[in-house]
């Protein structure tokens, strides 16, 4: 880790029971877009986020799907660049919901740009003064309300892209850990992973500093502690709380650090079979995590050890046993993942601004040990 650090992240977090009432008794804007899912609208969040509001929601895009592709994301921009752009957008949803916000208010504050031209035909960014944009997480995983890049599919090309930088922090963040209640156990358990890998994948990484390692450590214990309640955390809104704290965690870790080798490896699987994020994320974690420790310089020995685990080896252990205590291994046939098809997308495994964060060096060859290794969770052997 280098001796010379710096740690900066804008966003005004405000958490707990009445943090939307509370930020909207002074709303400084009066002409709002909020951007949702149709779970939402189903659910009636929306009725009351618009009591919230008070009148200031003016337009409303409820077509938020998970994975936001590249051509939807263009669409939405040119439909909106055409109208008068609002004071901010608000934003009620989990990762998917809040990227495509983060995305918008950064192509409305840049004239419209085209992601297809930036990502694919490689067009510079124009300069961005983005839409504020206000967020409210209705998951706990991905900590997109406090990071400043957003995840970008080209679903006809298989592949991922990351819209980043500092324009894309939201303004607000407003964490109601009661919006999570209604979650079933699936995606409560991905998210619930995508928070406890994204913890360490900022410890074993390159970039970490003093202040994301302690993000991050808390991030992990705490995540881990509930998802080792199991279903339990469905009923019980202190869990949520704490899974949504972790998240948030886990999110200003990686807003510092960026992820590593697990995301990494991660995506052509959401790409190609269309894994959720966390589950795709999770099962590496604990080969990853031996892999790791070789370069160890010290920061993993010192998180197993205030865990309770003699070393790096006892922690991966335990880590694997959490993964089959949560069912991981079921949730995974279902997609039918082939170790040996997984295998030949090895190369794509390795994507740059993700693997290179790796504490320790990694290529091709590294990730099929790690994917042999890991192969047991999955539906045949390599």
């Amino acid at each position: 880790m280098s001796e010379c650090w710096s740690f900066h992240n804008p966003v005004s977090i405000h958490f707990g029971e009445g943090a939307v009432e509370a930020f909207f008794t002074s709303n400084p804007y009066r002409r709002m877009l909020l951007v949702t899912t149709p779970g939402m609208m189903r659910r009636g969040t929306v009725k009351w986020l618009e009591t919230m509001v008070k009148g200031c929601i003016e337009g409303i895009y409820h077509d938020v799907t998970p994975n936001p592709d590249i051509a939807s994301l263009d669409a939405l921009a040119a439909r909106y660049r055409g109208s008068e752009v609002p004071d901010a957008i608000i934003v009620l949803g989990g990762g998917s919901a809040i990227d495509t916000a983060k995305v918008l208010g950064a192509q409305l504050g840049g004239g419209g740009f085209s992601l297809r031209g930036h990502f694919i035909e490689k067009a510079p960014l124009p300069p961005i003064t983005p839409v504020p944009v206000i967020a409210i997480p209705t998951t706990s995983g991905t900590g997109s309300e406090v990071t400043p890049f957003a995840t970008v599919w080209d679903a006809a090309a298989g592949k991922k892209y990351s819209l980043a930088g500092t324009w894309m922090f939201p303004l607000v963040a407003l964490l109601v850990p009661r919006l999570t209640m209604e979650l079933p156990w699936e995606v409560t358990l991905s998210t619930g992973l995508d928070a406890l890998c994204q913890g360490f994948e900022s410890l074993w990484n390159r970039n970490a500093t003093p202040v994301s390692i302690g993000f991050a450590e808390r991030a992990v214990a705490q995540s881990w502690a509930v998802l080792s309640q199991g279903r339990r955390v469905l009923a019980s809104e202190s869990l949520r709380a704490e899974l949504m704290e972790a998240s948030l965690l886990s999110g200003l870790a990686i807003s510092q650090t960026r992820t590593a080798l697990c995301h990494s490896i991660s995506y052509p699987i959401t790409a190609r079979y269309g894994v959720p994020h966390g589950l795709a994320c999770a099962f590496t974690m604990p080969s990853v995590l031996r892999f790791n420790a070789v370069a160890d310089d010290g920061r993993l020995a010192r998180l197993a050890c205030s865990m309770g685990y003699a070393d790096c080896a006892a922690m991966a252990d335990a880590l694997g046993a959490l993964l089959q205590s949560c069912g991981i291994s079921e949730l995974l046939r279902g997609f039918s993942l082939s170790a040996k098809e997984l295998s030949s997308l090895a190369h794509e495994m390795i994507t740059p601004g993700r693997a290179d964060n790796n504490l320790r060096a990694v290529g091709a060859a590294e990730v099929l040990e790690i994917l042999s290794e890991a192969s047991p969770q999955l539906s045949h052997q390599m």
